[in-house]
């Protein structure tokens, strides 16, 4: 399984937190965001991915990617992500 947090478009992304703050605040972003709640601890995961442990929230991304919802949600956001 290819880690979603290391392609360029979203490493792209990390590194520009307005693009971030906007993708949050989209439709797609809030949608992906409730999603991924339902999947599991949010907050928690989100928390070790700051201290350096996305490993949950990979998880957690992966599972809602592999849904046609997500995959949807998925191309919707690839759409609007800066270019690398």
């Amino acid at each position: 399984m290819t880690d979603p947090l290391k392609t360029p478009q979203a490493e792209a992304l990390l590194r520009d937190p307005a693009a971030l703050r906007q993708l949050i605040a989209s439709p797609e972003g809030r949608r992906l965001a409730e999603l991924m709640s339902r999947q599991g601890d949010l907050p928690r995961a989100a928390q070790q991915a700051r201290q350096g442990d996305p490993s949950q929230l990979t998880r957690q991304l992966a599972a809602i990617l592999q849904t046609p919802e997500g995959a949807k949600l998925a191309e919707a956001i690839r759409r609007n992500l800066p270019k690398s």
